[in-house]
């Protein structure tokens, strides 16, 4: 049908013409209110935004690397990647000749040390023998202190011998002395005695004499009597004194010997002491050393990225020798996103993830919140720089998904929630943004 000719063309005209109710009046009012409605819908209907970014779900204090400060040769693999290990159980064991050599000539040192120390107690003691220290045969090992001691007693017993026999030589002499003191004091006894005697005989000669009952030859033979028994008394008494003298040096040389016996010991004791502690001191580094040496897990969990799978490879210092995700930790998802999304990012903010393993038409998205974002702009291994978000996933919403458990690993779509906009924003605000920076440049 050809429609008339008006001056003033469109849905006025038409109504005017045929009416509501014809198809041509009404099209042009269905236009009309779809025109309307949609215009009405962009200005006046709220859209969600958000800051979308990839993620992968991560334990919240990440995994544990497993290193050595030094490194070292691998001798023996304790544990592989899937491995459920236990806090403090030995992954690894590594090898250093360096290292070995170093602990096993500081702990032959020290044990020999302590074993000398022990026999130059016992020395300076004057103890005629000396024990083996079971505590040294506890720390340094039984065997090595075993040698230690078999060579130290025969030291202590070559020095004690010595010691014995000048004491030996000392006491003889003593002996010797102390009978001819006791002789001589049996001597002066008798002496004492005899001169009595002749004494009392003459005074008896002497009252004769005087009555001429006697010669006078016979009382100066009793006279002579006494003064030779006066005499040997002199000489006795003279050697007691002597003999008294000698038996005091001999004592005071045995105590001069002991004494000088412990001085020495004394003095090798403390220069002993001083250099046990200093072998103490340099062990301790090298024992903690070799204790290294043995690698041992620093939290429960599962063992992934070992980087080495056969003795006789090469670990360097620090190298990150396997992780080990942990038991019971808290799971998040880890995000990047553009520096220009920054502004639009606050802590305790909503999110919805979508975890990319499970189906999307069957599994609801997931809430959760933001939990950490980075100070400051980080880089990748190309030099892009962004920003780290972290989203804790919500454990109700988890369960209401259908979702028991999440892996650490698994990739998720996070979509960040932002301010609601309009349609008519999402369509102006690039021609705004483009207006402002037309006609700036030079």
């Amino acid at each position: 049908m050809r429609l008339p000719k008006f001056r003033v063309l469109g849905a006025p005209a038409l109504w005017l013409h045929y009416g509501f109710g014809h198809p041509a009046s009404f099209g042009v009012s269905v236009i009309i209110v779809t025109i309307v409605a949609f215009v009405v819908w962009g200005i006046v209907a709220p859209l969600n935004g958000a800051v979308v970014a990839q993620g992968l779900v991560k334990t919240e204090l990440n995994r544990k690397a497993v290193q050595h400060p030094e490194g070292g040769i691998i001798k023996r693999l304790l544990a592989k990647d899937g491995d459920r290990v236990q806090a403090g159980q030995a992954l690894l064991e590594l090898e250093s000749v360096t290292t070995d050599a170093n602990y096993q000539l500081l702990r032959e040192m020290a044990a020999f040390e302590a074993v000398k120390h022990s026999r130059l107690d016992s020395e300076q003691q004057l103890a005629s023998s000396f024990a083996l220290d079971q505590r040294s045969s506890l720390h340094y090992g039984s065997e090595l202190v075993s040698s230690a001691y078999q060579r130290e007693l025969k030291i202590f017993l070559v020095r004690r011998r010595g010691l014995d026999h000048q004491l030996a030589t000392l006491n003889e002499q003593l002996r010797s002395v102390e009978y001819e003191h006791r002789s001589l004091h049996r001597q002066i006894k008798a002496d004492k005695e005899g001169l009595r005697l002749d004494e009392e005989a003459l005074a008896m000669n002497r009252s004769l004499e005087s009555q001429n009952f006697v010669p006078r030859a016979r009382l100066l033979t009793y006279e002579r009597a006494v003064a030779d028994d006066r005499s040997k008394l002199a000489e006795h008494e003279a050697a007691l004194g002597q003999a008294e003298q000698r038996v005091g040096e001999i004592k005071l040389r045995m105590a001069t010997t002991k004494i000088e016996y412990q001085r020495v010991a004394s003095e090798e004791y403390k220069e002993s002491s001083n250099r046990l502690v200093e072998l103490t001191e340099r062990l301790r580094p090298a024992e903690d050393a070799m204790r290294r040496m043995l690698i041992s897990a620093p939290v429960a969990g599962i063992v992934v990225a070992s980087r080495y799978h056969a003795p006789g490879q090469v670990a360097g210092p620090r190298d990150i020798l396997m992780e080990i995700v942990p038991d019971g930790e808290s799971l998040i998802v880890e995000a990047q996103t553009s520096i220009d999304n920054i502004k639009e990012l606050y802590l305790d903010q909503t999110a919805d993830l979508r975890f990319t393993a499970f189906k999307s038409r069957t599994t609801p998205i997931v809430t959760g919140r933001v939990t950490y974002i980075s100070a400051d702009a980080l880089a990748d291994k190309n030099g892009t720089p962004f920003y780290q978000v972290q989203v804790r996933p919500d454990a109700e919403s988890l369960k209401a998904a259908g979702i028991q458990s999440i892996q650490p690993g698994m990739a998720a779509e996070v979509f960040v929630l932002t301010e609601a906009r309009s349609p008519l924003d999402y369509l102006i605000s690039p021609v705004i943004n483009t207006f402002r920076k037309s006609m700036r440049e030079r």
